[in-house]
Parts: C-alpha cells; sequence; structure tokens
C-alpha cells in the first residue's frame, strides 16, 4: 500500500546504534518516543526528536529512513511552496543515506522513486481544478482525516471518471480503514481505467493478504509484475512477500555462452566461450545462438521489421536464437550429464513458454520494446510462465 499514514517504521531491535554514544540509555529512551509517535501518525510531532536521534548517531538508517518518511509527509501539508520543495530536497537527502548504510526495503525504494531531486511535487492532472482536489485530498489522507480524503477522490471521479488515481487512492483509504472487500472493489475500478499499471494489482494483493487470500493474492502480485515488469517495484514486492510464505522465487539463469559482434555489413564475429565445444554436457549447441543471432544482423531484420529504422535485438531474433539452441542440444548423441542452464532452458522450450522467460527475465532494452504488442495478446502465457517456473505454489495451510 501507499506508504503515507504507514505505522512501524521503526524498531529498536532493527537499528544500527553506534558504540561510543555516551548516553546510549537516553538514546534509546528519545527513540522509543520517537517511535511511539511515529507509529500514531503523528510525523510532525516526531520530526523533532527523529532529527535530534539523527543528529547523534547518524549511522542509525532506521531513524533516517524514517526522518526522510515524516519530511515527506511534512510536505504535503505545508503551505508554503518553498518549503515544501525544500522538505522534499531534504527527506531525499537522508533516504539516500539510510540506502548508503544499507537499508533495501521496499519502504524506501519506493520513497525514493517517488520523491523527486528538484523538491518538484508529484502533479495528477493538468487540469487545474482536478489538481487542486487531488493535493487537497492528500493532505487530508496524510493526516489521517480519512473521511475529507476520500470525498476529495470521489470529487475527483465525478469530474473525471478515468482518473487512475483517484479510484487507486480511493481504495487506499478503505484498506487504510480496514475494509479490505470494500478497497478491492475500487482497485479493480483502477485496473479498468488502466490494466497497465501495476499499483492496483499489488494493492489488491495486500488486500487479499490480510483476508488470508493467500493464493489470490500470490496471483494478483504476479499480475502487477505482467502489468509492469520492467519496474522493479512489483518484482519486490512479489519477492518479499513469497519470502513470508515460506519461498523464494526460481527465476531462470541461463546466460548464452556465445556473442556477436558486427565490424561492418560484411564482417561478423562470433565468440563462444571457451571450453564449450570441448564439453559433453550440451553446451557446443550455444554455436548455435551465435550462429541464429548473426543472420539478424544483415537482411532479415530488415525484412522481417521494414518499418524500424536501424537494427534492434528482438523478440524474434533472440526466440530463434535460443530455439536452435535447444534444436542443438536434442540432436547431440553423445550428452553425458546436460549442463544446467541448457536443461532450464529445455524446460521452458517443451512448455511453450520462451517467449514469456525471454521478455520477463532475459529483455534487454531492445527486446522491451516487443513486451506491450506481446502483453495484449499473450497475457495468459505471461501468467503460465510466472506460474510454473518462477513462482513456487504455496504451501497448504500458509
Amino acid at each position: 500500500m501507499r506508504l503515507i499514514g504507514a505505522v512501524c517504521l521503526l524498531s529498536l531491535c532493527a537499528s544500527v546504534f553506534a558504540q561510543d554514544l555516551s548516553d546510549k540509555a537516553e538514546y534509546d529512551k528519545l527513540k522509543a518516543h520517537a517511535t511511539e509517535l511515529f507509529n500514531q501518525n503523528n510525523f510532525l510531532a516526531a520530526l523533532p526528536e527523529l532529527q535530534k536521534l539523527a543528529d547523534q548517531n547518524p549511522k542509525d538508517y532506521a531513524v533516517l529512513e524514517a526522518l526522510g518518511f515524516a519530511l515527506a509527509s511534512k510536505a504535503l501539508l505545508e503551505t508554503d511552496a518553498d518549503q515544501r520543495k525544500a522538505d522534499r530536497i531534504a527527506a531525499r537527502k537522508h533516504l539516500l543515506e539510510a540506502k548508503k548504510l544499507g537499508d533495501n526495503s521496499e519502504m524506501i525504494n519506493y520513497l525514493l522513486e517517488t520523491t523527486p531531486e528538484d523538491g518538484t511535487p508529484r502533479k495528477f492532472s493538468d487540469n487545474k481544478e482536478i489538481e487542486r482536489l487531488m493535493q487537497t485530498a492528500e493532505a487530508h489522507f496524510a493526516k489521517g482525516e480519512l473521511n475529507e480524503a476520500k470525498a476529495g477522490y470521489l470529487q475527483v471521479l465525478l469530474l473525471d471518471p478515468e482518473n487512475y488515481a483517484a479510484a487507486l487512492f480511493t481504495g487506499d483509504v478503505y484498506f487504510k480503514d480496514g475494509k479490505y472487500c470494500s478497497s478491492i472493489q475500487w482497485f479493480q475500478k483502477a485496473i479498468e481505467i488502466d490494466a497497465n499499471t501495476e499499483t492496483a494489482y499489488r494493492y489488491w494483493g495486500d488486500a487479499l493478504d490480510h483476508l488470508g487470500q493467500k493464493d489470490e493474492a500470490r496471483r494478483k502480485f504476479m499480475e502487477a509484475v505482467i502489468a509492469d515488469p520492467y519496474n522493479n517495484r512489483p518484482w519486490q514486492h512479489l519477492y518479499q512477500w513469497m519470502k513470508t510464505q515460506g519461498h523464494e522465487l526460481t527465476v531462470p539463469k541461463i546466460q548464452p555462452q556465445a556473442s556477436v559482434n558486427v565490424e561492418s555489413d560484411k564482417k561478423i564475429n562470433i565468440t563462444v566461450n571457451s571450453g564449450s565445444v570441448e564439453k559433453h554436457d550440451g553446451s557446443a549447441a550455444w554455436m548455435t545462438y551465435g550462429i541464429g543471432r548473426a543472420a539478424w544482423q544483415g537482411e532479415r531484420f530488415k525484412k522481417e521489421f521494414p518499418n524500424e529504422p536501424k537494427y534492434r535485438h528482438t523478440l524474434r531474433e533472440e526466440n530463434h536464437a535460443l530455439s536452435l539452441v535447444v534444436s542443438s542440444v536434442k540432436s547431440q548423441k553423445d550428452i553425458k550429464q546436460l549442463d544446467p542452464q541448457l536443461a532450464t532452458l529445455v524446460k521452458i522450450s517443451d512448455a511453450g513458454l520462451l517467449e514469456p522467460y525471454i521478455l520477463l527475465n532475459a529483455a534487454d532494452q531492445g527486446i522491451a520494446q516487443d513486451y506491450a504488442p506481446y502483453r495484449k495478446e499473450h497475457r495468459d502465457l505471461l501468467y503460465k510462465y510466472l506460474d510454473t517456473i518462477v513462482v513456487p505454489q504455496l504451501k497448504p495451510g500458509l
């Protein structure tokens, strides 16, 4: 869920204490009080205490994260534009310091993504009235005034029924109020507005998790990845949630052992890693990967993508090259023990999931351009790949 109004950021046991603090007991007492205020969403009251703690121990990343959060929340309530900007810049500074100290939580990554370097506020709409209503509703939400926040979001939806943020945040109000079934209705509305933004799927999964519907939550977290796989946030959320369920993601690790270097239209070099050809584990098949990719460097790309101004690495090319590798593996008669990466590749190919693997776990910038049209036609295959290859089934009873 959104982090405005989140609780339990600070934990005495999770902090890194400086060993030479002159009065550790006093520090602990102050931190306990700041934690209490913070967990009551009283960020403004906690702010001076968090600042004092950060000054005493600048290596306590839990304090720095909370200080950054409190400053970002203060910015939402600030009426002076220059002060709002200064608060956001200061918030980002503390968050970056916490991250450098090893804080890599989902929360801090979200805050850094949503706190611009120049301190400019998030803009919701070019329509001045909608923008005013959204900023006012956000300020109410930050103060825990949920009814007023909801009223503001609903006003926006009356003016603009296709406003994704307003639908999403209405659901967030219900979620924060513990009304998870009602929140789901609004997350579903947000997805109807935009099925290719990941946030509503992730929030829906959180609501299902609170309702104890773990398998359904797992599905929504996977659908969040499908909506936006090149955004780290849905992957991180899925990874962390699966860990709470006692599982790790099983992302295939397949590193092609051949590469292609184009010197000119008439000279293309194929390099195969040393030793691959001599091994009796199927690795000689990687030569066909290089040959397959080399074929696309010349006329084939121009023929299959006549409207592209210049060459790029495509899904079609990678699928062709990896399929050649699979065919070569299956034709070899002297394999003593198949290389584990090749075994994984053959398994994925036999399941008809080579393209989803390439798009979700092996895409570069060129291949990523093929994702949106593929998702439009093959959302089911993308889900099947995650469901059967990457994300383990949950243990019964969890």
